[in-house]
This record gives structure tokens, C-alpha cells and sequence, in this order.
């Protein structure tokens, strides 16, 4: 609760928060991460049955500059995660990857990235993003599909806090 209401207390998704902003919202998240159930969060997130790779989750707040922070120019929108389950990558249930499209909502304009990831480590996701969509009123009016292994495509993720309340 002290994690939420400290970023809720920030400016939007954390974007553009002061120094000490920052400071007071990780310091109540590293406070909630030393009450972590979960000390392996990446590999449990991929662990059949793969209970925590399902639903639709609301971003409060991130330190990334990038674009899943919700920013695009001047503006910053509702962030959701939305997990969609695990793919087959060579059809013999070796090389299952998570699903995940990170949507950002500005009024009538919706962008959406879709990604797939992998455990790096024990709290660490290596993220490969496939596809961008853009949508005005609903209407698809941009998609892109990412060239594998092309610039810009990886990313990684910090996963540092999971518990059933995620379920």
C-alpha cells in the first residue's frame, strides 16, 4: 500500500518525476521487495501452468524513459500489460516464450507493442519485440511487424516483486 500511494502521489506512470519523487517511490518499493513470497519472480512467471501469464495489469509507475512508459511527445497515457500466454517457437514445446502486448491509451488514439519474453535469470526478462499497431477510434491505422534480431527490437525487464495478489 505504501508502494502504491507513493507512486499514485507522482506524476503519472512516473514520468518526468524530480529526483526525490523517485527517490521516495523506489525506496517503498525496495521496502516491498525485501516482503517478496516470490524470490524467483522470472521463473516462476514461466513455470507451468504459468498462473501469473494471464490477465491485464495497470502500470503506476516505471523509471524507463521509453515508450512503455506511456510517453509519446508531450503527452502520457494509460498504460496496460496485457499477458496473453505462451508460444511454441519450433512446435515441440522446448522454446516457449511468454506473450505480452504493453497498450498505451490516449483518448481515441490507442498504440499497442507486442512482445514475447524469456527468463534471463532468476528476476531478469530478455523481452524481443514483434509488433506495433496503432488505432484511432478503434480503427487499426498503422501496423508494423519487427524485423528479428533488428535494431531496436530487445529490451529486458527487471522483475523484482510477484505475489497471488497478482492473480
Amino acid at each position: 500500500e505504501a508502494f502504491v500511494a507513493a507512486a499514485r502521489a507522482g506524476p503519472k506512470n512516473g514520468v518526468g518525476a524530480s529526483p526525490d519523487q523517485r527517490a521516495v517511490i523506489e525506496g517503498r518499493l525496495d521496502e516491498l521487495c525485501a516482503l517478496n513470497p516470490t524470490p524467483e519472480p522470472a521463473v516462476e512467471l514461466l513455470r507451468p501452468p504459468f498462473r501469473f501469464f494471464d490477465g491485464t495489469f495497470a502500470l503506476i509507475y516505471t523509471n524507463t524513459a521509453g515508450g512503455s512508459s506511456g510517453k509519446l511527445g508531450p503527452f502520457v497515457g494509460d498504460v496496460t500489460q496485457t499477458f496473453e500466454g505462451m508460444r511454441d517457437l519450433d512446435d515441440m514445446g522446448f522454446s516457449r516464450r511468454g506473450i505480452f502486448s504493453n497498450a498505451a491509451q490516449f483518448g481515441p488514439l490507442r498504440t499497442s507493442l507486442r512482445a514475447r519474453c524469456e527468463r534471463r535469470s532468476d528476476s531478469k526478462l530478455a523481452i524481443t519485440f514483434e509488433e506495433l499497431s496503432v488505432s484511432l477510434f478503434g480503427v487499426q491505422v498503422q501496423n508494423k511487424l519487427f524485423e528479428p534480431g533488428g535494431k531496436g527490437t530487445k529490451g529486458s525487464w527487471d522483475l523484482r516483486y510477484m505475489d497471488e495478489g497478482a492473480l
